[in-house]
């Protein structure tokens, strides 16, 4: 996820958050009794470990918690003991579940990540297998090779050869001692 999509889906789960806070609160002291709100606490957690890096969806998920735990252990305190410790601990369940499929969800995007780099480096071989080597001719060859590097992974590529082998003898085996002349045959 690009940053500017992550950072905005954190703040609208934070507000969201203050939301939901605010209407358990205002529910509250209107005496009104609305079924469900809490879930929507424990469905944000959710959704962050969804959309957001670990340390995001950890931070919306305990703000959430912490909220609940304003909401429900000070001010909601007439909903009874059992209930308030029913929702906080959904709410902190949640938060071990929103890390966990965080993760696993990191660790594969990472899986998938690689997996396309391996696929790309195939297609640039097999590209390369099928471009490269079409003729026995030496500078042909060169320059099927700068042709598939420079399409797919460089700007710029060159290849640089001694004089022996532009002759068609072997490169000499090992160091060689004294000058060596190179000629670009391919650019």
């Amino acid at each position: 996820m690009r940053p500017i999509q992550s950072s905005r889906s954190f703040a609208v789960l934070l507000l969201s958050v203050v939301l939901i806070s605010g209407l358990e609160l205002a529910l509250a002291a209107a005496d009104v009794q609305v079924m469900g709100i809490p879930e929507y606490s424990v469905l944000i957690s959710v959704v962050a470990s969804a959309l957001l890096p670990l340390r995001r969806t950890m931070i919306v998920g305990l703000f959430n918690l912490v909220a609940a735990i304003v909401v429900y252990g000070i001010f909601l305190q007439r909903i009874g003991k059992v209930n308030q410790i029913t929702v906080i601990a959904a709410l902190a369940v949640a938060v071990g579940i929103s890390w966990a499929v965080c993760r696993v969800r990191i660790a594969r995007e990472g899986r998938f990540r690689r997996l396309v780099i391996a696929r790309e480096r195939l297609a640039l071989l097999s590209e390369a297998s099928s471009r490269v080597g079409s003729t026995l001719n030496v500078a042909r060859t060169a320059e099927e090779l700068t042709e598939v590097a420079v399409h797919r992974f460089a700007d710029h590529a060159t290849v640089d050869l001694c004089d022996r082998v532009l002759d068609g003898e072997e490169p000499g085996l090992g160091p060689h001692m004294g000058e060596i002349t190179l000629r670009r045959i391919a650019r």
